[in-house]
């Protein structure tokens, strides 16, 4: 801003992640807090979210209502402050973005035009009233200002453009004046459309407190949620129960609003293959839940996937590709696995939720690290998972059990640590497969195993005490659902080029031996 570099401004801070604080009201309505600043409504945010939790101790949440934080991008909150008339202040560097600022940054964007130059755009979003067989109705528009960008700097004279929704009607008459020209949304661009449709986003809509109250914001969303016995006491459940019905009413309420999706994949093959020493690939399934509600959400499940040579009569999976209904009691199975894997994320309060994208895996059969043999998760059994502790010498390693076979439990280690041999439970199996190093590097080479009944504890201060809101859990959560649906469609869009280069490359070579032949039939001709 000191150097007045502002085509950098946009390109450099627009996609930031703010981390901003939100309060929740009910089950449904969440809206950024708002402080006045100089007298002016402000919100609250900054990209560094461990500092902001550490500030949030600082402020009282409005009456029965949750603090929690929230990531978004820095352009998606400029353009609701602007619409709203609010600034956004910068807690721990004492920066306020003022309303000029906000406009800039929400408003104005750096794009393409079909030459391929870099432009300047700049949206004025309207509303024009069209005259329709039922009366009059609001149409979306905007009112475009197109810059060309020359050595760095906006140069030449804006085009000024009307673009409108022409998806439910056409545009009839207006003032055009001043307009150099009028377009319907579909015949912009797809990266002008992209941003037709995020200015043309709804904006955070305070009146909404006004009008709500606690009864009926309570049943806005159907209360489906049973709680259901497990291994763990139920005297120490009451905050985790209160978690598993947020994730069962807020995540994943409802079957018809979830999809099991079936994608190729490929897995290690457990055969035994002493004549040849590399790895085996083969054939496999991954299995992902897409949310109906939710298209910018995706919840992977089980890794590399689960190898089309295991399936057998046991595994009451789908193996065909395609996209089929949710069961419900792999529903059920996975809100319980969901809540611990919060429930336990959420043991410091100071900390965000850490969660990697293999976390999920054992959701769908896997094969234990000591065990030579797939174990199946019982999806009808309610009493798994469940949080509890491997005893390690004098450390308690948290683990999430996700069944019972013979030898014992089927464990999930939850923390990254190396233990000692001589730490390890007596009679674990396949204890020296599971060394390296004279240690086990727990949930980093080892993942899962399978540990002797009388080694798991409970202990009772793991399931009390203060941890993050449910809120603020949810809140991190479905921002990772987001961070995998992103990452998966980037990968689609590779491998999407990758079959195109190919493609073209075998029409190259096919080009080009007909060239090679055609040369030399000249070449041997008398």
């Amino acid at each position: 801003m000191n150097q007045k570099d502002y085509l950098s401004l946009i390109r450099d801070w627009r996609d930031v992640i703010f981390h901003t604080v939100f309060v929740k009201k009910g089950e449904a309505l969440e809206l950024p807090m708002l402080l006045e600043v100089h007298g002016n409504q402000t919100f609250l945010a900054s990209p560094d979210p461990v500092g902001l939790r550490a500030a949030l101790t600082d402020f009282e949440a409005p009456e029965n209502a949750d603090l929690f934080i929230k990531p978004v991008p820095l352009k998606e909150l400029a353009r609701n402050a602007y619409m709203l008339g609010a600034w956004l202040s910068w807690l721990g560097e004492e920066v306020i973005m003022n309303e000029s600022l906000m406009s800039f940054l929400g408003m104005k964007a750096i794009g393409k035009n079909r030459r391929g130059d870099d432009c300047l755009y700049e949206s004025e979003v309207l509303s024009l009233q069209q005259s329709g067989v039922d009366g009059t109705e609001a149409m979306k528009a905007q009112k475009w200002r197109v810059s060309a960008i020359s050595g760095g700097e906006v140069s030449g004279t804006p085009e000024v453009m009307l673009v409108y929704e022409d998806e439910r009607g056409l545009l009839l008459s207006e003032d055009t004046t001043l307009i150099d020209s009028v377009k319907g949304r579909s015949q912009l661009l797809p990266e002008e459309q992209a941003l037709f449709d995020h200015w043309n986003q709804p904006v955070y809509d305070f009146s909404a407190l006004a009008t709500l109250s606690d009864e009926n914001s309570s049943t806005e969303i159907e209360d489906s949620y049973k709680p259901e016995s497990s291994m763990v006491s139920i005297e120490l459940l009451a905050s985790f129960f209160d978690l598993e019905r947020a994730v069962n009413n807020q995540v994943m309420p409802d079957c018809k609003r979830l999809q099991l999706e079936v994608v190729e994949g490929k897995a290690v093959s457990d055969r035994d293959d002493d004549s040849d020493a590399d790895m085996l690939w083969v054939e496999a399934r991954k299995y992902q839940i897409r949310f109906m509600d939710h298209p910018d959400w995706l919840l992977p499940l089980g890794g590399s996937g689960l190898p089309v040579e295991d399936f057998s009569e046991q595994i009451n999976l789908p193996s065909e590709v395609g996209s089929y209904p949710m069961p419900d009691s792999l529903r059920c199975h996975l809100v319980r696995h969901i809540a611990w894997v919060l429930f336990w994320t959420g043991r410091d309060p100071g900390e965000p939720l850490s969660l990697v994208p293999g976390q999920f895996y054992p959701a769908i059969p896997f094969r234990p690290d000591n065990l030579k043999r797939l174990f199946v998760p019982n999806y009808h059994n309610p009493h798994f998972p469940f949080l509890a502790s491997m005893a390690c010498g004098p450390h308690k390693l948290p683990v999430l059990v996700h069944g019972e076979v013979p030898e014992g439990y089927v464990c999930e280690a939850l923390e990254r640590r190396d233990v000692m041999a001589g730490d390890l439970p007596r009679g674990i199996p396949g204890r020296d497969s599971l060394l390296i190093n004279g240690s086990v590097p727990f949930a980093s080479m080892c993942w899962s195993l399978v540990v002797p009944v009388e080694a798991i504890e409970f202990p009772e201060t793991w399931y009390q005490g203060a941890r993050t809101s449910n809120t603020q859990l949810l809140a991190d959560f479905r921002h990772f659902l987001k961070e995998r649906a992103a990452i998966d469609k980037a990968n689609a869009g590779k491998q999407q080029a990758g079959d195109s280069t190919g493609a073209g490359k075998v029409l190259l070579t096919c080009v080009s031996l007909v060239v090679l032949m055609a040369l030399l039939i000249v070449m041997l001709s008398p």
